[in-house]
């Protein structure tokens, strides 16, 4: 908890600004939600332009528009200051939008508007129009300037997408943690969450927030975070695909269709995307995944009868598989149960209870000589688990990697530790379904 000095800016916005984080909770669909959450988004944004440290976050900002710094700037919501009409003022009108900025003509007379904020320096005034989806219309604009008393050609527009303001905050954020500027660092760190919480904020690492999710006390914050989780799924897969093993995986199934995933919002295990398409499902796959623990890849095979067809191919295979996994030290091979949650149903995709592995070895710790009995051992056990119609049987080859390792680094570090258990997964893959 940041303890901050009794009167001081920051202990004054405190509350403000925690309010606009938890205001908007639900999907809220209808107008009135949708405008209320645009007026909180440029209050928030005022705020931290205002009041943390105007070198973070102000100038940074300033110098996106091509505009001179200065200390003495006066913000205003919706009304127009005074040293707004300054006739040898440079003028901006900037329209803030949920995505990638789109300026539309407008089909409607231009009409007088009242823009969503003011800020004003000694030489540039910058009328503020904000959305929550992608598109401001020419005409909207057009009437802010009308409004303010601006002539055709005495204003230049400019466009910012509340993901490039949730970066330029996160930059800012990384900096003031080291000058100890308690206010700055509160405000910065509430602006990025919120940003984050309502879904304005483009994937780029996994962060404690996505390992989290499942964890969330609060149904509804859960709920508010859905979009968020399935961004990160789809941006964290495409970043994958363009790795040479990824490459390889897809291949091997049939074209057409994306990536098949879970949706986090119905699957209780994690949440998780495959390494190819539709068909993927019905045959031996890759999956990644993102849990509490951190970041992992396994190799399973989506139905039962798959197992019987590995066991029935000899013993042969199974000592391939292991000598193919001992090159990886972190590679792990289990027989596991996947327990239905009701054994009697007919229904071929029943849903999963709980997990648990009866068996479970790492190749990379096996003696040489003992690497033929292991895989006797691998087979046995599959054969047996096989017969029950209480579980699914399945042969997992996962690697895991911790949570703190993940987040201390970079996008694409993050991706490129995947790369190793790929490859290897790959040729295990390639092998099972040449059998």
């Amino acid at each position: 908890m940041i303890r901050l000095p009794e009167g001081s800016k920051g202990e004054r916005l405190i509350d403000v600004t925690q309010n606009l984080f938890y205001w908007f909770k639900g999907p809220g669909n209808d107008e009135f939600s949708r405008r209320q959450l645009e007026n909180n988004l440029t209050k928030a944004f005022i705020s931290v332009l205002d009041h943390t440290d105007r070198k973070l976050a102000l100038r940074p900002f300033l110098r996106k528009l091509g505009l001179p710094f200065c200390e003495s700037v006066q913000f205003s919501l919706q009304r127009k200051p005074l040293i707004a009409s300054k006739a040898n003022a440079r003028r901006i009108i900037l329209g803030i939008t949920g995505g990638e900025a789109e300026q539309l003509p407008g089909r409607s007379k231009t009409k007088a508007g009242r823009p969503d904020a003011w800020i004003c320096g000694g030489s540039w005034t910058i009328i503020v129009e904000s959305k929550v989806g992608q598109k401001i219309t020419k005409a909207q604009l057009d009437g802010h300037a009308k409004a303010a008393g601006w002539k055709k050609g005495s204003y230049r527009t400019k466009f910012f997408s509340w993901e490039e303001l949730h970066r330029q905050g996160k930059h800012a954020l990384a900096r003031v943690q080291n000058n100890r500027d308690k206010t700055s660092y509160l405000l910065l760190d509430h602006w990025v969450s919120y940003l984050e919480y309502q879904n304005m904020a483009k994937f780029e690492k996994l962060e404690p927030m996505h390992f989290d999710f499942r964890f969330l006390l609060e149904k509804e914050e859960c709920r508010a975070m859905l979009p968020h989780m399935r961004r990160m799924m789809l941006g964290f897969a495409e970043r994958l695909s363009k790795t040479p093993p990824a490459k390889k995986i897809q291949r091997l199934y049939k074209r057409g269709g994306g990536w098949k995933r879970g949706d986090p919002d119905r699957t209780g295990r994690g949440t998780w995307f495959n390494i190819g398409n539709e068909s993927s499902m019905k045959n031996w796959h890759v999956t990644v995944y993102v849990q509490a623990d951190g970041l992992g890849v396994s190799l399973v095979n989506s139905q039962k009868h798959l197992v019987s067809k590995l066991c029935k191919s000899g013993e042969q295979i199974f000592r391939d598989i292991i000598d193919i996994a001992s090159k990886r030290p972190g590679l792990r091979i289990s027989c596991r149960r996947a327990w239905y949650e009701d054994p009697k149903s007919s229904y071929k995709g029943r849903k999963i209870d709980r997990l648990d592995d009866a068996l479970s070895i790492v190749p990379s710790a096996l003696a040489h000589h003992s690497r033929g009995s292991w895989a006797k051992m691998l087979r046995t056990v599959l054969q047996e688990l096989r017969k029950s119609r209480n579980w699914r049987t399945e042969l997992v080859i996962e690697e895991k990697i911790p949570r703190k390792k993940v987040i201390q680094a970079s996008a694409n570090a993050q991706v490129r530790m995947l790369v190793p258990p790929l490859e290897t997964l790959y040729r295990i893959l390639r092998l099972l379904m040449q059998g």
